[in-house]
């Protein structure tokens, strides 16, 4: 299993110790492999310490300054017997630390040139585009790059796919995900936890004491992050109507049950996947005209080029950016922009230097190159 570590960001690196307490509770995984080092990992100084509270207290302190990442705050404040094994391959790691570094550096340079290449696409958008494909396009861009919640982007795609009549029903994980939203619009989540206590009083006053028993042993499973909360609220719901009892003061607590299973079920990976391919068939009828198309394909390109100088590439951009290396040349950019400034007179040249981008593409391919070549590292020496 391997999980994408997200350095910059303290919430992600407590999410992926989460990640780590539940694989190892369920699975019983005995090594973590952990980049950016080699050999043995030894946190004893602070994970020896016997009361846990202490632990976690000076590990999250230390998570905070960015002393130590993901894996070494599970192994502090854990106390699953796991091996952290640094296993990099130390030279291909310096090499792409220091490619990285020199790109950071750069981006005092990059920014200015950046923020006047989206300006130039943002007064053109308003020239080639509808007003609806302008508000489409803006919650397009904001939910892929975090700022715009599915709740709020899919309340516009839905009016469209009205509109147009696509089909989307085949993309399972994207229609568990749109049911979740739903879900989540409805329930008071902080009373659906007093309903879950409220239950669990009222289940141990009918429950046999072998029930009891089992009952208590599946809640400490779930503290211990050995299940997941669909598998514990739904256990609760069919012993609630097993033993009769009610539904009606714990209505909040069972949609929450019921979202908590629905939400296991999706596959994130797959749900942005057929986000993208509705995304698609939407475009096929939003985008008429052949200039539409052109623009919007460019409006891709220079997304992308964005993340790619600044080393925020994802997975499935680094493949456009692949599959398309010719539109990324400054010089065919440069080109289709001459052309659109001729029919719509906007000035680019003073708002962006393109040859000052194009000194760093590069460093930046290079950059990526060498990911992968510490990925396909890190995979051999595991």
């Amino acid at each position: 299993i391997n999980i994408e570590d997200a350095h910059s960001s303290i919430s992600a690196q407590k999410q992926i110790a989460e990640i780590f307490q539940s694989l190892v509770g369920k699975y019983n995984l005995s090594l973590i492999g952990v980049e950016g080092t080699t050999g043995p990992i030894d946190t004893s100084m602070v994970s020896s310490f016997p009361i846990k509270d202490v632990r976690k207290q000076v590990a999250e302190s230390l998570l905070a300054e960015t002393a130590i990442n993901a894996s070494e705050f599970f192994h502090m404040v854990s106390d699953e017997n796991v091996e952290l094994m640094g296993i990099e391959d130390q030279q291909l790691y310096e090499d792409n630390i220091k490619t990285y570094a020199d790109l950071l550096n750069a981006q005092q340079i990059l920014k200015p040139e950046l923020i006047g290449l989206h300006q130039i696409i943002g007064e053109l958008e308003s020239k080639v585009f509808s007003s609806e494909v302008v508000e489409y396009r803006r919650l397009q861009i904001g939910h892929r790059d975090g700022a715009v919640p599915f709740t709020e982007y899919w309340k516009m795609l839905e009016k469209i796919i009205e509109r147009t009549g696509v089909d989307y029903s085949s993309y399972t994980h994207l229609n568990k995900l749109v049911q979740t939203a739903k879900l989540e619009a409805e329930i008071d989540f902080e009373k659906a936890n007093q309903e879950r206590d409220q239950l669990v009083n009222e289940l141990k006053s009918k429950l046999t004491p072998k029930a009891i028993e089992d009952l208590t042993d599946r809640a400490l499973q779930f503290k211990l992050g050995k299940t997941t909360p669909g598998n514990f609220h739904a256990h609760l719901v069919d012993l609630a109507k097993e033993y009769g009892i009610s539904p009606l003061p714990f209505e909040d607590f069972i949609l929450y049950a019921q979202y908590a299973v629905v939400y296991e079920q999706i596959d994130l990976i797959t749900v942005f996947n057929e986000i993208e391919q509705l995304e698609s068939g939407i475009e096929k009828n939003l985008y008429v005209s052949k200039e539409e198309k052109q623009f919007a394909e460019f409006t891709r390109v220079i997304q992308v080029l964005t993340k790619f100088l600044e080393t925020k590439l994802s997975t499935n951009d680094e493949f456009y950016y692949r599959q398309h290396e010719k539109q990324f040349e400054i010089s065919s950019i440069r080109a289709y922009l001459d052309e659109l400034v001729g029919k719509y007179g906007i000035d680019y040249k003073s708002k962006a230097d393109l040859d000052l981008l194009n000194k760093f593409i590069p460093s930046a391919d290079k950059f990526y190159r060498q990911v992968k070549d510490r990925n396909d590292a890190l995979l051999s020496n595991l």
